[in-house]
């Protein structure tokens, strides 16, 4: 909901580092953009650049370039074809996120429901590395740099249109 209050790399550069491949954004972009498979001497330089051996990643040759990444790199490949010497991100989807996010919004509709108080807007963190905390929630006030999509004068037209005034008595997010 927050916009970012600094400028990021673009998609396309973070996968050229991520694939050793700096200074191939141009070619990283356009394989993007166009959905075109990586050809053979691409998929050579990355191995070359993560100093690991060519055979494992050849089955990538032809395929689009986010599958590619999204196996190679972010799937583990490179990291098991080093040996754990080659330090990449490593993405571990969390498929219960989405659940647990529409468990909790229902319990807080039932709370409304039942005419109990509204709580204030809270943030909710998860370690799953460490004991589940006895506080789960922490007040999260509305970000004071306006830089939310709540401030947004056409976002809250839109949602008075949709939702009218009686839903936005649930939550102060929009409520400018």
């Amino acid at each position: 909901m927050y916009m970012p209050s600094r400028k990021s790399k673009d998609e396309h550069e973070l996968i050229a580092e991520e694939l050793g491949l700096p200074d191939a954004h141009e070619q990283v972009k356009t394989l993007l953009q166009t959905d075109a498979g990586v050809p053979n001497d691409f998929v050579v330089r990355v191995a070359t650049a993560m100093a690991v051996p060519f055979e494992p990643l050849a089955p990538f040759v032809g395929q689009p370039l986010r599958s590619f990444y999204q196996q190679a790199i972010c799937g583990g490949l490179v990291f098991q074809l080093s040996d754990g010497s080659r330090r990449v991100r490593t993405v571990v989807a969390m498929a219960f996120q989405s659940a647990l996010a529409g468990i909790m919004l229902a319990a807080e509709l039932v709370k409304h429901s039942g005419g109990f108080p509204v709580s204030p807007t809270t943030s909710t963190r998860v370690n799953l590395l460490r004991p589940l905390s006895s506080h789960l929630h922490d007040p999260k006030a509305k970000d004071s740099s306006g830089r939310c999509i709540c401030s947004d004068d056409d976002f809250i037209a839109a949602y008075r249109r949709k939702y009218g005034k009686r839903v936005e008595q649930l939550s102060d997010v929009s409520a400018p």
